[in-house]
């Protein structure tokens, strides 16, 4: 069992990172290695609050609150199925591209895309007993193909553009506020 706030980062700011399975990176670590990580942190962190590197994301199940932050131009790459368990909570303070349909679900806790979100695939997001919040672009440089997202109360606050299907659904209120 952890405690406190785990900060994993790579030493050199341009360190690749993959977590999950499927993911590509320098700085690794796949599911089962994820799943070692105790329960009881605060929040765990990934990437550095000066990185470039890119974050590759594949399938992996959390327990803590996560963060994924790497400012540079890089961004993050998602290629997979996010889950967590407990109090989880995901903030993605990075730019996505969704390189394959993916989703990030929770039962609790906040989904935040504190950047944009691209490529030409399907996002799910759910947080039945939290909320989903995009406060930047969704499909502007590259259109989703389709966004569901599900949660207590969903949030937009800006443009989203897909191609295909987007379903929008907060079953305590949807606030959206896009221009």
């Amino acid at each position: 069992m952890g405690t406190g706030n785990l900060v994993l980062q790579p030493v050199n700011p341009a360190t690749t990172i993959g977590l999950g399975d499927g993911a590509p990176g320098t700085f690794n670590l796949d599911a089962a290695e994820l799943a070692t990580i105790g329960n009881g942190f605060n929040s765990l962190t990934f990437g550095r609050a000066d990185g470039s590197g890119l974050i590759s994301l594949g399938t992996a199940t959390f327990q803590d609150p996560v963060v994924f932050r790497s400012p540079g131009s890089s961004g993050l790459n998602l290629s997979g199925n996010l889950s967590g368990v407990d109090n989880v909570a995901f903030t993605f303070d990075v730019p996505v591209t969704l390189t394959a349909d993916s989703s990030v679900n929770i039962t609790s806790g906040n989904i935040v895309f504190n950047q944009s979100v691209n490529g030409g695939f399907a996002l799910t997001t759910a947080s039945p007993a939290g909320q989903v919040i995009f406060n930047s672009p969704v499909g502007s440089s590259s259109p989703l193909t389709r966004l569901i997202a599900v949660a207590d109360q969903l949030q937009v606050n800006t443009p989203i553009m897909v191609v295909d299907n987007l379903n929008l659904s907060g079953s305590n209120g949807t606030a959206i506020a896009a221009g």
